[in-house]
């Protein structure tokens, strides 16, 4: 609003912006952290959840509004051909959160022994004594998919985002699993 003549009041009410640039190289203010399974992880032949990440509700004593733009991800198995899963805001069972570092906005799981629901987003497999790589910079993005937490009270679904690694051995038996998961945090 700009007041070009004589003086009289006005308002503008601004519900929400994205400011995005053409061009643009590199996300801006990106900070890498990472989260892993600190043990190896028993897995059988029903799915569990062996990694998950989300945004943390505040940072900094205040709201957190950051998004997390998921990078890489290893996935590696000592025993068994193994089958696993990227899946976004799945329903976890037991899950016990801690923070990743004090200076990172994101919290992890590994606590969690089954989860229910979710957008399937990833899948692939392991051969047995193995390890897999995968790179997730295609599936999230600034202007795409990403992790954060919920709009304003009241709008929307008020539950944050999270990043489930689901895995499962292709074989009778259980095979030991360890994953890595990095990603970006947008301040």
């Amino acid at each position: 609003i700009a007041n070009s003549g004589a003086s009289t009041a006005s308002s503008i009410t601004m519900v929400c912006a994205r400011v995005a640039a053409q061009a643009q190289q590199h996300d801006p203010q990106e900070w890498l952290y990472g989260a892993f399974t600190p043990n190896d992880m028993l897995v059988g032949v029903t799915e569990v959840p062996i990694l998950t990440i989300r945004p943390k509700s505040t940072y900094n004593s205040i709201t957190n509004r950051m998004w997390l733009l998921p990078r890489s991800l290893t996935v590696s198995t000592e025993g068994y051909n193994l089958s696993y899963k990227v899946v976004a805001n799945a329903t976890l069972t037991g899950a016990s959160y801690a923070s990743v570092a004090a200076a990172s906005g994101a919290e992890y799981d590994t606590a969690a022994t089954a989860y229910s629901g979710g957008d399937l987003i990833y899948r692939d497999f392991v051969g047995d004594k193995s390890g897999d790589h995968a790179d997730l910079t295609g599936l999230f993005s600034v202007l795409g998919r990403m992790l954060r937490q919920p709009g304003f009270a009241g709008s929307g679904v008020n539950v944050a985002d999270s990043l489930t690694i689901v895995a499962v051995c292709e074989a009778v038996g259980r095979t030991r699993v360890r994953a890595n998961l990095t990603w970006a945090e947008i301040r």
